[in-house]
C-alpha cells in the first residue's frame, strides 16, 4: 500500500489555506467588502431572535381612570330660624386645625395660600347669617379637596364672634387602619401593605414603616393604589373612601374581587421572511396568581409554518415589596433551519438565553403612568455551516431605562422610552475569531435606543399619529443587537430583516381613521374599526466603523401604504397592511410592494 505523508508544518500549512479560503469565500457572500451591491450575510441564532423580538407587538401602557368612590361634599345642616337669622360683619377669617400639614404635603403651599385667601377675600366686609358662613365654610371644603385632600373637611367650631373675626377649623382627614374584603386568592396582609405603603405619605424612621395617622387622605396617592392593585395579575379592585373609627380619620375601604385567573391567545401571521419562514403560529397563555402574591407564569411559543423555526419562552413574574416594583425570571430557547437562499448552507443553529428583570411604577395616575426598567440576560447562541465547525458566541448584557405614556392635550396621548444597554460578546471558537478581526464585533459594546410618539384626536373620527425611533451603537455589534429597518413594525414596505444596522432611526406617520360601524354580529359588540394611510422612512448604518474599502455601508428605505384593523378588547385582532416601496433596494431581488397579515384570539 502506497502511503502519502505530510510534515506537520506542511500538514498546517495546507490546514490553514483551507480556513482561508472558507472564510473568504464566507466574506464575499456575506458582505460588501469587494462589490457595492446590498450587504447580505448569512442569518444566524442572533438574527432570527432579533426579528421575533422586533416583530413582536409590546402593548403601549395607557393611563387609565382609578375606581374610587370618593366621600360626598356634604352641606351643612339647616339651623333653627333664630341663628339662621342672625348676622355679623365679617372683617376676618382665621384658618386653624390641620392648614399646616396640608402646606407642608403641597407641591406649591405659597399658591395654594394665596389662592384660599383670594377664595375668601370676596365674603370680607358684608354682613354675613350663619348660613353665609356655612356657604363660605363649604366653599373652603372644596377648595382644599380640588387641591387633592379628598377627605378634608372645613368647619365652624363653637366660638364667641369678637369685631367681625371668624375662626374656621379645617380637618385634615387622617387616614385610619384600611379595611379589606377580599374575595379573592391574593393575600390579604399583602393588599393591606399595599394600600399603606402606596397611601400614606408619612414614615417613622429612615426604614421604618408607614405611619398612616401622620398623613391626610391624599387623591394623587389613593389614585397610584388603586391603579397598582388593578395591574396585579389575577384580581380586581375598587377602592373607597368611609369615616374612620376615630373622629376626623377616614379609612380606605378596598374590595378585592377574582380576575382572570387563567388566559391564553392563538394567532398567525406572514410576518417571516424566506430563510426562516413567511407564515408563524403563535400560541401562548399565563396563569395568574397563583400562590396568592399576585404572581403570573407566562408561556410563549412561534413556530415557523415549514416548521424550521421553534421559538419559546417561559416568563415567572412577581412582586417584591408593597410598592409595586415587581421581578421577572425568563428563559427561552430558539431552533432553527434556514432554508430560501441559504438552504444550500445546511445552515442550522439554537439558542438559549437566561434572564432577571426588574419593573418599578415610577408614576401612576390617571394622566400618566411611567415605568422605570432594568435588567441583565445571558445568551448562549450556537451556529452551524456546511464544512465549518460550530460557532459559539456568548454574550452578556445589563440594560436600565424609562418608559411610558401621558396625556399632554386634551384627546392625546404621548409615549416615550429611553433604554440603555452595555454588555460583552465573547467568541469561543477559532473561526468566529478569525472573522473578528474583519468584523470587530467581539468584547465589550453599548447601544442607546430611544422611542418618542404622540397620537392626537383630531374631531370624533381621525387622530394624526407620528413616532421616532433611534439606536445608537459604541462599536460594530452582535446581529442579534442590530436595529432592523425593514419589517412590519418599522419601514413597512421592506421584507423582516432587510436593513439591519448598528445606528440609524425610524420615522413613521400615519392619519387614522376610527369607529365603531355596524358589524355582523359574529364580530361582536363593541368592535372597533382603524382605516389608516401611513408613510415610514428609515436611515442608517450598517455597521458602526466601516470595513476599509467597504462601499455601500449607509441605506436609506421609505415607503407608504394603508391598513386595517378590526380589533375587540379582550377579544380579537385583525390587520391587513399594504405597502409600497419608495427607497432604495436592499435585497438583491426586492418586492416592491408589502403585504403584512396578522390575526389574534385571546380566551
Amino acid at each position: 500500500m502506497r502511503c502519502f505523508y505530510y510534515p506537520a508544518k506542511l500538514k498546517l500549512w495546507y490546514h490553514q489555506l483551507f480556513k482561508l479560503s472558507i472564510i473568504i469565500f464566507l466574506v464575499f457572500f456575506c458582505s460588501s467588502l469587494i462589490s457595492a451591491l446590498p450587504i447580505r450575510y448569512v442569518p444566524n441564532a442572533g438574527t432570527i431572535i432579533n426579528e421575533i423580538r422586533q416583530t413582536t407587538i409590546a402593548p403601549l401602557p395607557v393611563p387609565h381612570t382609578a375606581d374610587i368612590e370618593l366621600p360626598p361634599l356634604v352641606p351643612p345642616s339647616p339651623l333653627g330660624s333664630r341663628v339662621a337669622s342672625t348676622s355679623i360683619t365679617l372683617r376676618e377669617v382665621r384658618i386653624e386645625g390641620d392648614t399646616l400639614l396640608l402646606s407642608s404635603s403641597s407641591t406649591d403651599s405659597v399658591g395654594s395660600h394665596k389662592e384660599l385667601q383670594a377664595l375668601i377675600t370676596p365674603w370680607l366686609g358684608r354682613a354675613l347669617t350663619f348660613s353665609d358662613l356655612q356657604t363660605m365654610v363649604l366653599a373652603i371644603t372644596r377648595f382644599y379637596r380640588q387641591q387633592g385632600w379628598i377627605a378634608a373637611q372645613a368647619i365652624l367650631p363653637p366660638q364667641r364672634v369678637r369685631h367681625g373675626s371668624v375662626v374656621v377649623r379645617v380637618i385634615a382627614g387622617r387616614l385610619d387602619k384600611p379595611e379589606v374584603s377580599n374575595q379573592s386568592r391574593l393575600n390579604t396582609p399583602f393588599v393591606t401593605a399595599v394600600i399603606e405603603s402606596n397611601s400614606c405619605s408619612k414614615q417613622v424612621g429612615l426604614f421604618g414603616e408607614k405611619d398612616c395617622a401622620a398623613s391626610p387622605a391624599e387623591l394623587s396617592r389613593i389614585e397610584r393604589t388603586a391603579l397598582i392593585l388593578n395591574e396585579m395579575p389575577g384580581v380586581a379592585a375598587s377602592l373607597a373612601l368611609k369615616p374612620g373609627t376615630q373622629s376626623g380619620t377616614t379609612r380606605i375601604y378596598a374590595d378585592i374581587t377574582p380576575g382572570q385567573i387563567a388566559m391564553g391567545y392563538l394567532g398567525a401571521d406572514n410576518q417571516g421572511n424566506d430563510y426562516s419562514g413567511h407564515n408563524r403560529l403563535f400560541v401562548g397563555g399565563a396563569m395568574n396568581n397563583m400562590m396568592g402574591w399576585s404572581d403570573q407564569l407566562r408561556a410563549d411559543l412561534i413556530l415557523s409554518s415549514s416548521t424550521d423555526v421553534f421559538s419559546g419562552q417561559l416568563d415567572y413574574n412577581f412582586p417584591i415589596n408593597s410598592y409595586g416594583t415587581r421581578a421577572a425570571l425568563d428563559y427561552s430557547h430558539l431552533n432553527y433551519t434556514l432554508n430560501g437562499p441559504f438552504e444550500a448552507l445546511d445552515a442550522h443553529g439554537y439558542s438559549d438565553t437566561w434572564g432577571i428583570s426588574l419593573r418599578h411604577p415610577w408614576v401612576r395616575n390617571s394622566a400618566a403612568r411611567i415605568d422605570v426598567n432594568a435588567g441583565y440576560y445571558n445568551t448562549r447562541m450556537r451556529d452551524s455551516l456546511i464544512i465549518i465547525p460550530e460557532q459559539k458566541r456568548n454574550l452578556n448584557a445589563g440594560e436600565f431605562g424609562v418608559g411610558g405614556s401621558f396625556s399632554p392635550l386634551s384627546r392625546g396621548l404621548s409615549h416615550f422610552n429611553f433604554m440603555g444597554t452595555a454588555g460583552h460578546l465573547s467568541l469561543d471558537d477559532e473561526y468566529s475569531q478569525s472573522m473578528n478581526n474583519i468584523t470587530g464585533i467581539s468584547g465589550d459594546f453599548a447601544r442607546f435606543n430611544y422611542r418618542i410618539g404622540h397620537d392626537q384626536g383630531l374631531g370624533p373620527y381621525f387622530f394624526f399619529f407620528n413616532q421616532l425611533s433611534s439606536q445608537m451603537a459604541s462599536k460594530n455589534l452582535d446581529s442579534s443587537q442590530k436595529l432592523l429597518l425593514g419589517g412590519p413594525l418599522a419601514v413597512r414596505a421592506y421584507g423582516i430583516g432587510e436593513g439591519s444596522v448598528d445606528k440609524g432611526s425610524l420615522f413613521t406617520t400615519e392619519l387614522r381613521a376610527r369607529g365603531q360601524p355596524t358589524l355582523p354580529s359574529w364580530a361582536g359588540a363593541g368592535s372597533l374599526v382603524t382605516l389608516a394611510a401611513f408613510f415610514d422612512q428609515g436611515w442608517g448604518s450598517y455597521y458602526r466603523q466601516p470595513f476599509a474599502n467597504m462601499s455601500g455601508n449607509n441605506i436609506n428605505l421609505s415607503g407608504f401604504g394603508a391598513y386595517i384593523t378590526f380589533t375587540r378588547p379582550a377579544d380579537y385582532s385583525l390587520n391587513l397592511t399594504w405597502a409600497h416601496r419608495t427607497g432604495q433596494a436592499v435585497a438583491p431581488n426586492p418586492d416592491n410592494d408589502q403585504i403584512w397579515l396578522s390575526a389574534y384570539k385571546t380566551f
